[in-house]
């Protein structure tokens, strides 16, 4: 919003208090907040974004059997529920940008898509494994299966959402990371999910 505009008094100006009445201000005067009003921090518009959606609303608009579907549903999702906000030239379903659980929530969507497939001499639904962990984003975990040719983007997503730690076992062929590392990949990478198996974790991080 333009610098000049004064925004009404409230008992708290700071924090999310703050934004929040930027927010209220936007929408009564029909304007568009950007990254400038929470002074370029994305981890102070996630913290108000996570306190105005309902994860399960969220998830429940994911309904697509594609992952361009879910994708388009989830952005479509988050630019109405954010009418008052302008995303520029940041990505909408990015994890620099949607909350943590919201992510989290994206990254179960598409893994589904890949969990069930058809197996080709049988013709029945086959299972991948389950998560190996409780699924906590500092949980430490394993990556195995075609680690040569995802080695790239898993270091790539563990620089994204992992602080840059992971740790290869030559031993045991797998990657060490976070689990938000591995739902990072899997988010950015659906089609991992079908080369990659994630499991117990061999070194720590």
């Amino acid at each position: 919003m333009p610098s000049s505009i004064a925004v009404e008094k409230r008992t708290a100006t700071t924090g999310t208090a703050r934004y929040l009445a930027l927010r209220d201000y936007a929408l009564a005067h029909k304007l568009k907040m950007n990254k400038e009003d929470f002074n370029h921090s994305l981890d102070d518009f996630k913290r108000v974004v996570a306190g105005l959606i309902s994860t399960d609303d969220f998830t429940a608009a994911l309904t697509g059997d594609t992952e361009d579907a879910i994708r388009e549903q989830a952005e479509m999702f988050m630019r109405q529920a954010l009418p008052w906000y302008d995303y520029g030239d940041s990505k909408v379903l990015s994890p620099l940008t949607l909350p943590t659980e919201l992510f989290y929530a994206l990254t179960r969507a598409l893994a589904a898509l890949t969990r069930t497939e058809t197996s080709p001499s049988t013709n029945s639904p086959t299972k991948s494994s389950e998560p190996a962990s409780s699924g906590q984003p500092d949980d430490v975990v394993g990556i195995t299966g075609d680690t040569r040719h995802w080695k790239d983007q898993i270091k790539s997503a563990a620089v994204r959402a992992g602080g840059g730690r992971y740790k290869w076992d030559g031993k045991a062929l797998a990657w060490n990371v976070y689990r938000s590392t591995w739902d990072d990949l899997i988010a950015s990478y659906p089609q991992a999910a079908q080369q990659l198996q994630l499991t117990t974790a061999t070194r720590t991080l």
